[in-house]
Parts: C-alpha cells; sequence; structure tokens
C-alpha cells in the first residue's frame, strides 16, 4: 500500500526539477547529445524547449479571462514522477458559451482555433485541439463533464509554479485515478507503470480507495497494490 503522502517544500522542488529534466532531455535527444545531466545542465536548455513556453502562455491567457483549467496526463505525470519522453499537453478546461468570444479573441492571434469544434466539444463535453502556429505544438482541451467525481476532481486541483509560473494541476489522487481508468479502458501496460511509478511517493489511501470502488476500478486498484 502507499505510503502517507507528506507535501514539502523538498518534495515540490525534486517534482520541478523532475519537468525541467523532462524538456531538457527531449531538447538534448534533439541536439544528438546523450548521457547523465545534472539539474543545472537541465536548466539551461530551457531556452531550448518550446512545450513549456506554450503551456506558460495558454494558461496565463486563460486566466487573464478568468477560465478555469487543470493541466493533465503527461505533464502533471512528469511533474508527480520520473520523467519520461511522453509530453502531451492535456488541459481540462470550464468552457461556456458565455464566454467563447473572449476565449477565441485571446487565441487567434497566435493560435490556430477550430470554432466549430470547440462549440462541439462543449455541447459533448468531449475535446478539442488548438496549435501554436509558430512551433505546431498541439495542446489538447477536454472540456469538464459533470460528473460528480470530475467536478470534485476539478475542485482538489492544486497550484504549483514552473518558473516563476503558477500553473493550476491535477492533483497526484486524482492522476492516480484516471490513469486506472484509462487502464481499463487499454489494459495499457505503460498507464499501470505510471500508476505504480505515481504511488511510490505516497498518496492518500483512503480517498483513492473509496473512488476506485465508486468508478468501478477496484480490480485495476488491486492489482496496483497486491499485484
Amino acid at each position: 500500500m502507499g505510503l502517507e503522502y507528506v507535501d514539502s517544500t523538498a518534495t515540490h522542488s525534486r517534482m520541478h526539477e523532475n519537468i525541467v529534466r523532462s524538456f531538457a532531455l527531449d531538447a538534448m535527444e534533439r541536439r544528438g547529445q546523450e548521457g547523465m545531466f545534472t539539474g543545472e545542465q537541465a536548466a539551461t536548455f530551457l531556452t531550448m524547449v518550446t512545450e513549456i513556453d506554450v503551456i506558460r502562455d495558454i494558461t496565463q491567457r486563460l486566466e487573464q479571462i478568468d477560465i478555469p483549467y487543470m493541466l493533465t496526463g503527461s505533464i502533471a505525470m512528469n511533474y508527480y514522477a520520473e520523467p519520461r519522453m511522453t509530453r502531451d499537453i492535456d488541459i481540462v478546461v470550464e468552457l461556456g458559451v458565455s464566454i467563447l468570444d473572449d476565449f477565441f479573441a485571446i487565441l487567434e492571434k497566435d493560435y490556430y482555433v477550430p470554432e466549430d469544434s470547440v462549440k462541439q466539444a462543449i455541447r459533448d463535453t468531449t475535446l478539442f485541439n488548438i496549435i501554436h502556429k509558430e512551433s505546431v505544438i498541439k495542446v489538447d482541451f477536454i472540456v469538464r463533464k459533470n460528473s460528480e467525481y470530475r467536478i470534485l476532481e476539478f475542485k482538489r486541483r492544486k497550484q504549483i509554479h514552473i518558473g516563476e509560473t503558477p500553473i493550476h494541476i491535477v492533483s497526484k489522487e486524482d492522476l492516480i485515478l484516471s490513469k486506472m481508468y484509462w487502464t481499463r479502458e487499454s489494459r495499457s501496460e505503460m498507464q499501470k507503470k505510471d500508476i505504480l511509478n505515481l504511488m511510490k511517493s505516497g498518496y492518500n489511501e483512503k480517498y483513492v480507495e473509496k473512488w476506485a470502488l465508486h468508478l468501478n476500478v477496484m480490480d485495476i486498484y488491486m492489482e496496483c497494490t497486491h499485484g
């Protein structure tokens, strides 16, 4: 079973370094460099890495027009655990038709935003993507669903800092639960490895057990904790 999760300054520092290291690793690979490197060396590569700039830019724009959001997926995984190469940008948003004009206006200069797809995603509470014009980096937006769990997950999001930029990110426990749900759908061994990796540093067991049962993923939870 997981250890009690302790949220400390040291833990936050390590988590931030994981994100830095993840982006730096990709930058080094693109330049054909291999081998171990320090956190200081990793930081020197940040200027080469466009994904982190896009995250900062997007989240700041969302905050300017008061759209609540939550970073999730592989970027969140890289914050809480050992970084891996997949770094898709996934952002959950509370987005309604009343704010669409502001949403399009604040993004259209620097991003390709398919308006019809955005409107359809809001109607169906699904996802849409936008593309940063200069870097051609894709950002997936997931319209928050209105289920009891997804509302609670969104309320439990936490604020971290990437550099000096505040970012709202999914909690570790809810990322574990989401990955259990994705594992049930895909039977992906990679998702299961991610769950185990997340559990290593501790988590709120009672919360995860409660919602694993509610979300019908208790079998995945048992495999990961007793497997």
